[in-house]
């Protein structure tokens, strides 16, 4: 299921666990001094998209909600696509180790590469070339679980959640600046552009 950030509120009984878990996330991410500052951007600006995945993991279903992201985000000023993420939460299965639950992604993720883009030749996660390359984005992937335990800017408090941006959107934001991107990042402090 794929909604905008400031859909929740709408959402039935029946999607306790989302709001839940989005719950938690805003709990962690309006901290004082919380370390990914293009997130809290986004969340305070009500830019973030959210998928929510039920179990059994479906990569279609993530497929469809990441066609419905760019959809959206390719529509946006670039003052706000560059902070606006995709936030895809796991339904929570219980207890399980940080390990587990790495593996549980990147094989959903795999999947889905490899659904999207058959033809590609960095598909095999074991060779160099392996990226996060699918729908002729690159990506940048940030696992989030509550299994981190001194990690904070990767634990959401959520059983499982991949915040993910394009680097297009990202790099368009800061023109294509790594520096201004890292000094404003350090500064915690955004610019318009």
């Amino acid at each position: 299921m794929f909604f905008k950030q400031n859909e929740l509120a709408n959402l039935t009984e029946e999607f306790t666990w989302i709001k839940q878990e989005f719950w938690h996330t805003e709990n962690v991410i309006t901290k004082e001094n919380f370390p990914c500052i293009f997130g809290v951007q986004g969340y305070r600006r009500q830019l973030h998209y959210v998928s929510t995945l039920n179990y059994p993991y479906n990569p279609e279903e993530l497929s469809n909600d990441i066609d419905e992201y760019l959809d959206a985000i390719n529509s946006m000023d670039i003052k706000e696509s560059g902070l606006a993420g995709l936030l895809v939460y796991f339904q929570p299965l219980g207890n399980m180790n940080i390990k587990a639950k790495q593996f549980l992604s990147w094989s959903l993720l795999s999947k889905m590469k490899k659904m999207c883009d058959p033809a590609d030749d960095s598909n095999d996660p074991n060779e160099d070339n392996y990226s996060f390359r699918f729908k002729n984005e690159l990506w940048f992937i940030n696992f989030s679980s509550n299994s981190y335990l001194n990690r904070n800017s990767r634990n959401l408090n959520t059983f499982l959640t991949l915040a993910l941006q394009t680097f297009n959107k990202s790099n368009a934001f800061f023109k294509a600046d790594n520096k201004i991107k890292a000094i404003k990042q350090k500064h915690n402090i955004l610019y318009e552009i």
